[in-house]
């Protein structure tokens, strides 16, 4: 699940005309996420991984 919302968030990043830095926040953000995921690294529990989605998904409607 989490894999296919980052490939569906860096979609939609490269369609968008996004200052590169925000992007790069963004897609790092999500890798982490990714990988703390696919590693068990700091497990992040679902309401907290739902508020880090609200927030960075936040970012992409401010740039629009």
């Amino acid at each position: 699940m989490l894999f296919q919302r980052n490939i569906r968030t860096l979609r939609h990043l490269e369609n968008d005309r996004l200052p590169p830095n925000k992007i790069l926040l963004i897609q790092l953000a999500v890798d982490g996420l990714c990988y703390a995921q696919l590693f068990q690294i700091a497990p992040i529990d679902n309401s907290a991984q739902k508020q880090l989605f609200d927030d960075l998904q936040s970012l992409l409607e401010d740039s629009e």
